[in-house]
């Protein structure tokens, strides 16, 4: 969810800048430290932003490689899971995608909870996601080293 966060803090930070700091008037203890606030958040999501754009692709395919998976198996199961999105071009809206179909198939595979087949494939959805939040944990690792 990093991803479609740092616009909003950036157009965020850029009001602030604007309005406490483009004018005439004295500063003060509030005014210097939302300064400093800002001043770390964009040295932060300037030292994460070269890595963003592979960051938001191995989650993809991390998420598209975990759905391949899943999607095998429920069908060696007779089990059916709802269609895929249509993959996007655009990486943001592909994870978004990505997204939905993991929350449609945790759905799907509920339904046959208790058995092992489906057990095993909750918890590879789970997998998956944790390796998705590994790869987002990297970059909010980089960036609070700054």
């Amino acid at each position: 969810m990093i991803y479609e966060a740092i616009g909003p803090l950036m157009r965020h930070a850029g009001e602030a800048l604007t309005t406490r700091h483009s004018g005439t008037a004295p500063k003060d203890v509030r005014s210097d430290r939302e300064f400093r606030q800002v001043a770390t958040l964009l040295n932060r999501i300037g030292s994460i932003w070269p890595h963003l754009f592979d960051s938001l692709a191995r989650e993809n395919r991390v998420f598209e490689q975990t759905l391949e998976r899943v999607r095998a198996e429920c069908s060696a199961n007779s089990a059916e899971l709802p269609l895929p999105t249509v993959a996007s071009t655009d990486p943001l809206v592909r994870y978004r995608e990505c997204l939905v179909d993991l929350d449609r198939a945790v759905q799907a595979l509920h339904i046959h909870a208790g058995e092992p087949w489906a057990d095993a494939e909750i918890r590879r959805l789970r997998a998956g996601l944790a390796a998705a939040a590994d790869i987002q944990g990297e970059l909010i690792d980089q960036a609070l080293a700054v």
